[in-house]
């Protein structure tokens, strides 16, 4: 019977062992589950930053697309009332026959008679 006790005590030692070599298990668990947690939050926190960042980030760029967009639309329309001048400006040709004519009717270039004269040289004419 005396082996019976010694056997318990040692089943109980080795019990006791097993408990307390899983109860450092779970705690190394526990630890790890925490680091893991924290790490998720950690990260679940940092992606909230950043996606709070890129909507900043979009309203930005789309205030700026806007703008470019008004500012396109305005140069469009600079360029179109542009053109519309352009094709109202004369051409070198229509400004040439302009200098021609101008240069034809030029008084101190040209020589032109006045109606006297003329009436005077049709009398010499005729008088020959």
């Amino acid at each position: 019977m005396a082996d019976k006790p010694s056997k318990l005590h040692t089943i109980l030692k080795e019990l006791v062992r097993r408990s307390n070599s899983n109860l450092k298990r779970v705690r190394i668990l526990e630890q790890r589950n925490i680091v893991i947690e924290n790490r998720i939050n950690s990260m679940e926190q940092s992606m909230f930053e950043q996606s709070k960042d890129i909507k900043k980030s979009m309203a930005v760029i789309e205030n700026t697309m806007s703008k470019a967009e008004i500012k396109v639309t305005r140069m469009e329309n600079a360029m179109r009332e542009i053109m519309k001048q352009v094709k109202k400006l004369a051409t070198t040709t229509k400004i040439r026959e302009l200098e021609q004519l101008v240069e034809i009717y030029n008084p101190l270039k040209s020589n032109f008679t006045t109606k006297e004269e003329v009436q005077r040289l049709i009398e010499e004419k005729v008088a020959k």
